[in-house]
């Protein structure tokens, strides 16, 4: 095999092994000696956004942008790489340049979010209506993850009801099977609730598929998201076995991993406390964990769902109207 094939074989087998900060260094490392491997690059980027490397993503599709700089894939990378990193200004232009060269989804979603974070509403609910035809040839996950995106344009705009019906026809029941599919319902559905909406039954719907996914541990993020949608739809007892398979996960790895393992925990448990009423605990163990946030994975849009509960957590503790369960101690 070449030199390059050998990379790749090794990158894949640090992923396979767990090591994934070194299966980001080699893709990372092929993006900057091969840069039109654009196959290895998105393992790179999707490797470095569940570590919170936001900085080695925006390298990496530097060094993809030298080489191919009018590649409408790459500039939609480096559009989402430079969204987060601050560069919305940038950032929108490839995203917007992205989607004249080719009708590229991900670059749909890179603008999605300037749009979101610079508080453009009604321009982002255009553009992805604009642009949702190109959707329907995606895999579920990008499917969905768009129309989650369209659906926050919804709730911005004070429209619960078109929200709410996106997320049924367009974002749960998709791919029920899918754990990305399963995160975008589960934090739209918090989102809902947090806006007092009432959601029905939608929680019990999607808790047998959420239940399947405990002791996967393969993404901080998406723990959070199930441990939260299993508390609301009372599956104490996965809940507890996904809590103790945490804790167990945490005494494991090198310091670093002990470090952020440790943190994914408590956060764990601040959300199982808010889904069950305990806000003052919630507040606090996820208070806790603040600084950690960043590197569990998932976009700074994606992540501001755990400063909604923290903040929703200490809001109704500071008011009195928080849960005390037994045995909820501190954090």
């Amino acid at each position: 095999v070449s030199e390059r094939e050998r990379a790749v074989i090794a990158g894949i087998a640090a992923w396979a092994e767990g090591d994934l900060r070194r299966a980001a260094d080699i893709h990372l490392h092929m993006a900057e000696r091969w840069p039109t491997d654009l196959v290895s690059a998105k393992i790179c980027q999707f490797h470095q956004l569940n570590a919170g490397d936001f900085a080695g993503m925006r390298r990496c599709t530097t060094a993809l942008l030298r080489a191919q700089p009018d590649d409408g894939h790459v500039l939609g990378m480096h559009a989402f790489a430079l969204e987060q990193t601050g560069d919305a200004l940038g950032a929108e232009r490839a995203g917007r340049r992205a989607s004249e060269t080719v009708d590229n989804p991900w670059a749909h979603h890179a603008v999605a979010h300037v749009l979101d974070t610079g508080g453009h509403a009604a321009e982002g609910r255009a553009w992805m209506r604009a642009h949702a035809p190109a959707w329907d040839r995606c895999s579920s996950f990008m499917y969905t993850h768009n129309w989650w995106h369209a659906a926050l344009f919804e709730i911005a705009l004070g429209d619960r009801a078109a929200a709410l019906a996106l997320l049924d026809a367009r974002i749960w029941g998709v791919r029920k099977d899918c754990c990305q599919d399963q995160v975008n319902a589960v934090s739209l559905l918090i989102r809902f609730e947090l806006l007092g909406v009432d959601v029905g039954e939608r929680w019990h719907d999607l808790a047998p598929h959420l239940e399947r996914r405990i002791e996967d541990r393969a993404n901080a993020f998406l723990d959070l998201h199930y441990a939260y949608g299993l508390a609301r739809a009372g599956r104490d007892a996965a809940v507890g076995r996904q809590l103790d398979g945490l804790k167990r996960h945490a005494r494991a790895g090198d310091l670093h991993q002990r470090t952020l393992r440790e943190a994914v925990t408590t956060a764990a448990e601040g959300m199982v406390a808010h889904a069950r009423g305990a806000h003052a605990r919630s507040a606090r163990c996820l208070d806790a964990v603040r600084g950690a946030v960043p590197g569990f994975g998932g976009s700074l849009t994606q992540r501001r769902l755990f400063d909604l509960v923290r903040e929703d957590g200490a809001a109704r503790a500071a008011a009195g109207r928080t849960t005390q369960l037994a045995g909820a101690g501190p954090c």
